[in-house]
């Protein structure tokens, strides 16, 4: 549907006194229509993009060292460390007040402000990186201080796509950023810059992106700062930084923890094989944060209805996740063995452990996008800080122990139980009518998944592997559709119904 006519269509009716529920309840498909016409978008062009990047990471495995993807993520996970600076929740703040004609330029300045000041940050960690005895970080963060320099209009412009429900438009500016950062990485990396490939590639990705929001909506308003507004503006971001501070250490701050117990071959193999594992709950579910908080916050007047969509959300995401995890963990070992060069395949059984691991983010995501939308900020705050500091520490024990195997199977550990545990914010009798429908088809999937993880997929032959794979397949699909109350049933029907939205 086009931007302009849902924002004209907004404006009428909201000028006649109609609320922001009863304007898009009443809208085509209401919100089940528009999360999944947002979805449609947001996993579509998150699929090519994946499909691009996979490509690329392909390539760079086979340019870069392990040594050379190790020295670059740790520059990037201690420039994480200052993130509470960052400006990606300033777009959440202007959403959740719906004043962004009033706010958005004066959100300019508090972002150029906030941009500042984690350029000075990182900047300072260079000559501390030496301090630390870790000289080859010290122009890799000097690199990563100035490109966050390019990043300062892109909350305010991504704040206008989100309060319109333009999630089309926003997915494609997101597959540019993401498709622009891999092509340039590799593209440098072809040339001999090692370690640099992948923090040079961080300019271009946000100046692509923030430039087609500026080609299709326009530039954000210019004004004279206005310090009483912008204070107001400041509390509420700064609160949210600190929640996405931890979001974004969920895979630095295990990097980093991880970097201090081993060398940067390890860290090489241990930040590449999360990277991969990653990609599968980036496509179906991170993606989705940009659509989620913004229909959760339009059902704040209906708390009932708003918890409900919550633990639906959860059920679909953990059921996706869980198999398509699984899978991912159980053909890690051979599809490294045959795919990638000698170098890499110690990374094959640590992007097992850490599928594994991530197999509930479907649950903290979910939990996490209605905390945002209820302001709830402190409870969200511990949602996040717990699998962060969990995964964390029992990375570095495990990287102690039993070295970067050691330290996947303690990220796993930590992450997994970090985000069961983001449950308990939810009302216990909502968690209860959910038990048949998801506690039971996750604990029975958890359990088979491990069974075939430790027991009989040690092997790393093709034909034993792809059996207990599809094994596994089946038993999983088998458990949630037979034991889902018609929610996962309606969603997959809907899918192949799609054009009907779209009329």
């Amino acid at each position: 549907m086009n931007s302009k006519f849902i924002r004209g269509s907004y404006q009428l009716r909201k000028s006649q006194g109609e609320s922001d529920i009863k304007i898009y309840e009443n809208g085509p498909g209401g919100y089940t229509g528009i999360v999944t016409k947002g979805a449609f978008w947001n996993i579509g062009f998150a699929t090519l993009g994946k499909g691009v990047t996979s490509l690329g990471q392909i390539a760079l495995v086979w340019i870069l060292t392990p040594k050379d993807m190790g020295l670059a993520n740790m520059a990037i996970a201690m420039s994480c460390f200052m993130g509470f600076f960052s400006t990606g929740s300033l777009s959440d703040v202007l959403v959740q007040r719906g004043q962004y004609e009033k706010e958005a330029g004066q959100s300019v300045w508090l972002s150029l402000c906030l941009t500042l000041s984690l350029t000075i940050l990182i900047a300072l960690l260079a000559p501390i990186s030496i301090l630390l005895g870790h000289k080859d970080l010290f122009f890799l963060l000097l690199i990563v201080s100035a490109s966050t320099l390019t990043t300062v209009l892109s909350p305010v412009l991504g704040a206008r796509l989100k309060i319109n429900f333009d999630f089309k438009h926003l997915a494609i500016s997101d597959f540019l950023s993401n498709s622009s950062f891999i092509g340039f990485a590799v593209l440098f990396a072809y040339m001999g810059l090692g370690p640099f490939s992948l923090v040079l590639a961080m300019v271009p990705r946000a100046l692509i992106g923030s430039a087609y929001i500026i080609w299709r909506e326009g530039w954000p308003p210019f004004e004279r700062p206005r310090i009483n507004l912008i204070k107001k503006l400041f509390k509420p971001t700064i609160s949210l930084s600190t929640t996405n501070f931890l979001t974004s250490l969920q895979a630095q701050a295990p990097i980093f923890c991880v970097g201090l117990a081993l060398d940067s071959t390890s860290i090489g193999y241990f930040s590449w094989a999360w990277m991969v594992a990653s990609q599968t709950v980036f496509l179906l579910a991170v993606n989705l944060r940009h659509v989620l908080m913004p229909v959760f916050s339009k059902l704040n007047e209906n708390q009932d209805r708003q918890i409900g969509a919550v633990l639906k959300t959860i059920r679909s995401m953990t059921a996706l996740l869980i198999i398509t995890c699984g899978l991912q963990s159980l053909l890690a070992v051979p599809l490294v063995s045959t795919f990638f060069p000698l170098k890499w395949h110690p990374a094959g059984p640590v992007i097992s452990y850490i599928s594994l691991g991530l197999i509930a983010q479907g649950v903290l995501i979910s939990v996490s996008a209605w905390l945002n939308a209820m302001g709830m900020y402190r409870k969200l705050l511990w949602t996040n800080a717990l699998p962060v500091v969990a995964a964390s520490v029992l990375a570095y024990f495990g990287a102690l122990e039993k070295g970067v195997q050691g330290a996947a199977l303690g990220a796993a550990v930590g992450l997994f139980a970090g985000d069961i545990i983001s449950l308990r914010f939810i009302p216990f009798k909502n968690l209860k009518e959910n038990f048949k429908t998801f506690f039971l088809p996750l604990a029975i999937n958890s359990f088979s998944l491990f069974v075939f993880q430790y027991y009989f997929s040690s092997s790393d032959t093709w034909f034993k592997n792809i059996f207990f794979s599809l094994t596994f397949l089946i038993i999983s699909g088998s458990t949630w559709w037979f034991l889902d109350d018609g929610i996962l049933k309606n969603l997959v029907i809907n899918n192949f119904r799609i054009k009907r939205i779209f009329k």
